[in-house]
């Protein structure tokens, strides 16, 4: 059954407040901001108090919602901030919050139960699983990852209640979100803290050649919109709060008329911004060569300035949004009335002098409703006009277009005035628990032709992908106890198939898991397994540790992108460990970068890519279809675990190496040998 006879909501980015009203005026039913401290784009202009305050007042009046991004993730040092945040916008009135982070989630639901709260598409939710773990914490909209096929929009739209939004214009980053670090690892500007520098846009070649084979063109799906309706999608999302307004004002209203099935001018869209052109590959699963572009010349020069005037000009003037009805009362001897009523029941009232007999022409329905619908300049738009008026009457028309004045800035003042949300009586921070005594080694191994079985006793677990289990589970057998099962990063279109293998796993006696998705928790819980968290949850603020062991983790491995010492004041009642060696996956790739230049049986998953500076980076794939680009260089920190000891434990992450580096390795951290060669600290010096 088609369900295209609903329209979706169409959601704007907004940097300033001169985007919001942008936004608006172009036909947008929610904008999305961000604070000046923790949103997910810190060199947007952003919002103070003051701002924030404005943009929600103007956009209530004209019936368009206003999301609050917090869609970074936090420090514990940051959590005060957090605070002060949200108290800000619940005073001024938003109407949902954008979250990253769980433990800002929890934040959220102490602080204010009340609001909506919408998982950013930093969460990487890409499957059913994923989602239903979110509205089991009580998240009212997910916005799903990027890189979804049409069919797995709908699956996931279709199964689980809860709304869905998509992102359906603007730029496409080539790592899922919330799962690159190659801006923090190379120049400590982290995307998951709002502060990403766009590493991706600059030169990386597999061949030698120049290239940019990690930039992608930007995103549109104008073309899709009724499909997404029928995808049970709830909001389609326009990608750019670090772009103009003249971009804002083409975008929304290209969406807008899109969503309302009018024509629509994708050449000026195009010609305001974009990189080689636009591309749907992922919605109609067509990957490849041509997602690939970057910004050029012509893209740059195509924006004349008389375009971007006549754009400007397009939110330079009101159009009225919102119909207003009235009733105008015109008798013999009485006073003249004027009552107005919008669409919320707000109403105002206007009186006058007595009418004067007429002289020439009397006063008409006709005439009247016509001086009383001009309503230019003001948020209105005329509803049903009523004129109760005796005959052989007349009105001046200077005096009746005081009356709509007046009525229209009584109501306008109503629509604006802001309704703090309430907020709980107090919030309390988490109290630092003691941590358990000991340090452990774990090691991640790619394939169980890496594990040196001999060292097996200088580790507390190894964690293991869930097909290498599946593969050598009798070799494994013995070992259960110490192996932990790491399903898939990435399950597009594979959730099912990792759940029924894992559950198999389960009745064989491996009892643990290895999460790195939210999807993966929801298997544990459903498995009844020991849910082990893994780095790329991002968990980096003692909230969250709280919220994932709420959910049923019982040990995290913290996000990466921190200090030794900021990783340190994390509290938890659980064991808490970092990465300690590895050549780290930098980004989590669906649409192969090697695969434009070679085809997979002439690459083995043996192939690089190089950047401008001549370092390499190795690109991993696997069986489920997505590929991983590693770091250039392997972190190693065996010297530097005095420093690491006050947490409890500590992972090798081994991708590519042989079995003898695996055991050398494992032979290193328990000598605590120095540094050598080319390596690297990542961030656990450094800060972003």
């Amino acid at each position: 059954m088609s369900l295209t006879n609903y329209n979706l909501e169409v959601l704007a980015p907004a940097g300033d407040f001169e985007a919001v009203v942008a936004a608006v005026q172009n036909g947008a039913n929610a904008v999305y901001l961000g604070q000046k401290e923790l949103s997910a784009r810190q060199h947007a202009k952003n919002f103070d108090k003051d701002d924030l305050a404005a943009a929600v007042s103007y956009c209530h009046a004209r019936d368009v919602k206003v999301f609050q991004t917090l869609n970074t993730l936090v420090f514990d040092t940051q959590l005060n901030d957090a605070f002060n945040c949200i108290t800000t916008a619940c005073e001024c009135n938003v109407d949902a919050f954008i979250v990253q982070d769980l433990g800002l989630l929890s934040m959220l639901h102490q602080v204010c139960p009340t609001v909506p709260v919408h998982a950013s598409t930093q969460m990487a939710v890409h499957t059913v699983m994923g989602a239903q773990l979110l509205k089991d914490l009580g998240v009212k909209r997910v916005v799903l990852a990027r890189e979804l096929s049409l069919e797995q929009i709908k699956e996931i739209s279709l199964t689980v209640d809860i709304e869905t939004e998509v992102f359906v214009h603007g730029a496409l980053c080539m790592s899922v979100s919330g799962q690159c670090y190659i801006s923090s690892m190379i120049g400590t500007r982290s995307g998951n803290r709002g502060n990403c520098a766009g590493t991706c846009r600059l030169p990386f070649t597999s061949t030698g050649a120049p290239a940019n084979d990690l930039s992608l063109k930007e995103l549109c799906l104008a073309s899709h919109i009724d499909e997404l309706k029928d995808a049970g999608v709830t909001s389609i999302k326009i990608e750019g709060r670090m772009k103009r307004p003249e971009y804002v004002a083409a975008a929304s209203k290209v969406y807008s008329n899109a969503n309302l099935n009018l024509d629509y001018d994708l050449d000026t869209l195009q010609a305001v911004f974009s990189r080689s052109g636009f591309t749907d590959g992922y919605l109609s699963n067509q990957l490849g060569e041509d997602m690939f572009g970057i910004r050029q010349r012509e893209d740059v020069m195509a924006a004349t300035n008389k375009m971007l005037k006549a754009l400007e000009n397009t939110y330079k003037k009101e159009v009225g949004l919102v119909p207003l009805a009235m009733q105008l009362t015109l008798k013999k001897d009485q006073i003249v009335t004027l009552t107005a009523t919008d669409n919320h029941g707000n109403t105002a009232t206007a009186s006058s002098d007595i009418p004067e007999l007429a002289l020439n022409k009397s006063a008409t329905q006709e005439s009247l409703s016509t001086s009383l619908s001009k309503l230019g300049g003001t948020l209105f738009k005329a509803g049903a006009i009523t004129c109760l008026i005796d005959d052989g009457l007349a009105f001046p028309v200077s005096k009746l277009n005081e009356l709509r004045r007046f009525v229209c800035e009584e109501i306008t003042a109503k629509r604006e005035c802001l309704v703090p949300t309430d907020l709980a009586p107090s919030f309390t921070m988490p109290q630092k628990t003691m941590q358990k005594a000991g340090f452990s080694l774990r090691a991640r191994f790619e394939r169980v032709s890496q594990i040196p079985f001999e060292r097996m006793r200088d580790l507390e677990f190894i964690i293991v992908p869930i097909d290498e289990v599946c593969d050598n589970h009798a070799k494994l057998l013995q070992f259960k106890d110490k192996v932990i099962i790491e399903p898939y990063r990435a399950m597009f279109m594979t959730e099912q198939d990792n759940f029924k293998k894992l559950s198999k796993l389960k009745e064989q006696g491996f009892t643990m898991i290895y999460a790195n998705n939210l999807a993966h928790i929801k298997m544990g819980q459903d498995l009844c397994m020991t849910i082990f968290g893994g780095a790329y949850l991002n968990c980096g603020n003692s909230l969250a540790t709280k919220q994932f062991q709420d959910i049923g983790v019982t040990d995290m491995t913290l996000s990466f992108e921190m200090s030794i010492e900021t990783a340190k004041r994390v509290y938890a009642d659980m064991p808490l460990g970092l990465f300690l060696y590895g050549y780290l996956p930098l980004m989590l790739l669906k649409n192969c970068p090697i695969k434009n230049q070679f085809n997979c049986n002439s690459c083995n998953s043996n192939k690089n890519l190089t950047d401008r500076m001549g370092m390499q980076f190795k690109i991993i794939c696997n069986r489920q279809k997505y590929s991983e680009l590693l770091n250039c260089n392997p972190l190693y920190m065996a010297d530097r675990l005095h420093e690491v000891a006050p947490l409890s434990f500590g992972i090798l992450y081994f991708t590519t190496e042989h079995m003898s580096q695996c055991d050398n390795v494992i032979s290193e951290y328990q000598d605590r040998t120095p540094a050598y060669g080319s390596f690297t600290r990542g961030l656990y010096y450094r800060s972003v």
